[in-house]
């Protein structure tokens, strides 16, 4: 159950991140640098996050390490 609702939330953050900085980038009239950085904050952890818990692990299986 702890690895369900870590990937869920892994997931929320990079989502939510990546959302906001297309938002930023691609529909907004003027770019917030606030709104970025809240990007930013979001998208850079929740990809850490689950490259470290899901990703590593599965490449670490696979290659017998």
């Amino acid at each position: 159950m702890r690895h369900v609702i870590s990937f869920v939330c892994a997931t929320a953050l990079l989502i939510g991140g990546l959302y906001l900085l297309y938002a930023q980038l691609f529909e907004a009239q003027l770019i917030h640098g606030l709104a970025l950085m809240a990007a930013a904050v979001m998208f850079a952890p929740g990809g850490a996050w689950l490259w470290n818990d899901f990703v590593l692990p599965m490449m670490r299986r696979r290659n017998g390490s």
